[in-house]
């Protein structure tokens, strides 16, 4: 075999991985009734624990009104919850309600199930190689 043939198996195996992990996305935001980027803002709630929408728009460099807007179609759909802050109203942070924290262990369980799945075909040693070898191709993927 070649190298351009044996490149073009590696690139169509990682697309075909990519897809199967979109699908299981694409899964995921059905049922929770949300777009992709409700989705990565949802599965974030918990590293913005106890940060103001003011906070979490600097971190994550979109406008405080993106995040507002954000907040409030995640609190809508029962997701996350606004707690304000007993001496300022106008201050709010935003933490996981109870039916988002089930979701969201659902939707990052599911996630796991894709992690164990490639765990559980490689033994140890050669997990960390191929860990080690998509980290290298990443590195040097040219856009």
């Amino acid at each position: 075999m070649t190298e351009p043939e044996m490149t073009s198996e590696v690139v169509d195996l990682i697309h075909t991985l990519c897809g199967l992990c979109q699908k299981r996305n694409q899964l995921m935001y059905k049922q929770l009734k949300i777009n992709e980027r409700e989705f990565d803002f949802f599965m974030h709630v918990s590293e913005f624990n106890g940060l103001s929408i003011k906070e979490i728009a600097a971190l994550i460099d979109v406008s405080q009104s993106n995040v507002s807007r954000l907040v409030d179609k995640l609190v809508a759909r029962g997701l996350i919850e606004r707690i304000h802050q007993d001496t300022d109203h106008r201050i709010a942070t935003v933490s996981y309600s109870i039916r988002g924290k089930t979701k969201y262990d659902y939707a990052f369980e599911n996630k796991c199930i894709g992690n164990e799945a490639i765990k559980s075909i490689l033994e140890e040693s050669n997990y960390q190689q191929f860990k080690d070898l998509l980290q290298e191709i990443v590195e040097n993927y040219e856009i």
